[in-house]
């Protein structure tokens, strides 16, 4: 909060400022002037939560100063000193809206414990109107929801509704666009952070428009903003979305957000805008994060016609090249067969990349497990991640395979059953009995052949895979530890260090 002291007699101003510790109040700025006209010029530059004003002052009075004041700024809380000739000016004051008043000569203890009732009565009126301002928001959003899902259809209460509360005129067009979360780290409706950069970046690059930004779920809002009829300011719009995007990112920590801008229309277009903003979304996947993309854009991607992907083609010449094992030829094809599929829509991109890890696991791991190894490609955000997660997985099923080869059947359906399970509690024993094997002969045929103990192997195996987890994951060690069948978090930390000759958190550095 900020505090005005206004008095012409510098003594009791100074001491009013000075002799008080202001900041244990939460007071943060306090400055002094000597008259009401002075103190009206400075308010209308800067804004202050108390005026502490005498009454009787030359060229403009402590009441006058009150009511010329309050007719502009109607938060300010005024509060009046007065000598006890000036008693019936201060209650005249109190009918103006004067918080209180005390006489002269002024005790400082009298100041602090009437300025401290005052500061509670503008806290609780700042809760008030924060939880009115709640409430309002909250049901913005909902009305939003509604007509965005099709349960409000009437356009001329839809229209009636963005007039009134946004400000929008009927006869505009309006522009939208959809904000998305690109991490889904936040929670824009609980997040007060991130929510107040957004809204601190909309007040200073959309300065001039006429905007609303409704909260759709805990990661997307959808902005509406009108622009009138020029398309010389629907282009000067755009330009400004961009600049504001990057400028969020910037302050945005570990994480960003992406737009998609919709094409214009009138109020009773506002759900095909959200539909056009999120089509427009779609292109993130290809595009990567903190992207700003139009429908337009978006439309003539789709348009394009590319050449057509042969996954028949695809799906032999990668598996020829598995068979081989020829490390150098399989990267080339995956590189290649990744491009081509750039062409194609995001949906079937993912399901390809799917569809062919499952087929080649079964193949060449013999993995008859159901389809659900490989379900993370689903969640990748970005072509690349997608892509990349695709090669790394058939990467491993190439080594396991090309591994295979050089084992006997018993022990290599032991190695497929540690890939398989080594997240879980797993013993020699436990190995040697799913291969109706007895411990010590199965114990003595894996060192043979593999060259290490089964426990050892098993340690191994584990280390690399929560030395991936560390790398490609934002997972806190200790459940990385329990991902990789380890639970114990201190035995995990040694193993790991033993093998790796660093520890957990050093791999992270």
């Amino acid at each position: 909060m900020k505090l005005m002291i206004v008095d012409d007699d510098d003594q009791i101003r100074e001491g009013m400022a000075y002799g008080i510790q202001w900041d244990n109040f939460g007071i943060v700025k306090v400055i002094c002037l000597k008259n009401g006209k002075e103190a009206l010029q400075h308010l209308e530059e800067e804004y202050f939560d108390i005026v502490i004003t005498d009454i009787s002052m030359p060229v403009m009075s402590g009441v006058d100063l009150m009511r010329e004041a309050r007719s502009r700024y109607q938060d300010i809380s005024f509060i009046l000193i007065s000598g006890y000739k000036e008693f019936e000016y201060a209650q005249a004051g109190i009918q103006y809206g004067a918080e209180g008043y005390i006489l002269k000569p002024i005790h400082l203890n009298e100041l602090v414990e009437l300025v401290s009732k005052v500061i509670k009565k503008i806290e609780e009126r700042k809760d008030i109107a924060e939880n009115q301002s709640l409430v309002e928001e909250l049901e913005k959003d909902q009305i939003m929801r509604q007509i965005l899902r099709g349960e409000m259809t009437d356009n001329d209460r839809i229209s009636g509704y963005l007039c009134e509360k946004g400000g929008f005129s009927a006869k505009h067009l309006l522009l939208g666009a959809v904000v998305k979360d690109d991490c889904k780290l936040y929670r824009l409706e609980t997040d007060s952070n991130v929510k107040g950069i957004i809204r601190n970046k909309m007040t200073e690059y959309l300065a001039g428009y006429t905007y609303m930004l409704f909260q759709l779920d805990g990661n997307e809002g959808f902005l509406l903003i009108d622009v009138v009829d020029s398309t010389l300011r629907v282009f000067h719009l755009k330009q400004q979305i961009e600049r504001m995007l990057r400028s969020i990112n910037r302050e945005v920590i570990n994480g960003s957000f992406s737009l998609g801008i919709s094409l214009t229309g009138h109020i009773q277009e506002v759900e095909l805008m959200y539909r056009q903003g999120k089509s427009a979304l779609e292109e993130c996947f290809f595009q990567g994060r903190a992207s700003c993309i139009s429908y337009e854009e978006y439309v003539q991607k789709s348009e394009k016609t590319g050449p057509i992907f042969s996954a028949e083609k695809w799906n032999k010449e990668i598996s020829g090249t598995l068979e081989k094992g020829d490390m150098d030829e399989f990267q080339r094809v995956l590189e290649e067969c990744g491009k081509a599929l750039k062409s194609c829509k995001k949906d079937f991109i993912q399901e390809y990349l799917f569809e062919n890890l499952t087929w080649n696991s079964h193949m060449y791991n013999k993995d008859k497990e159901e389809k659900t190894s490989y379900k993370d490609i689903f969640e990748m955000d970005t072509y690349t991640e997608a892509v990349s997660k695709w090669q790394m997985y058939l990467k491993e099923i190439m080594e396991n395979h090309c591994m295979l080869k050089d084992y006997s059947s018993e022990i290599s359906d032991a190695l497929k059953y540690i890939w398989k399970h080594y997240g879980e509690r797993i013993s020699v024993d436990q190995i040697a009995e799913e291969l109706n094997l007895s411990t010590g002969y199965f114990s003595r045929m894996f060192k043979k052949q593999v060259g290490t103990s089964v426990v050892k192997y098993i340690n191994q195996y584990r280390i690399q895979k929560a030395e991936e987890l560390l790398s490609t994951t934002n997972m806190r060690v200790y459940e990385v530890a329990d991902q990789v069948g380890i639970s114990d978090y201190i035995y995990f930390s040694q193993v790991f260090k033993n093998l790796t000759g660093k520890s957990p958190s050093d791999l992270r550095k």
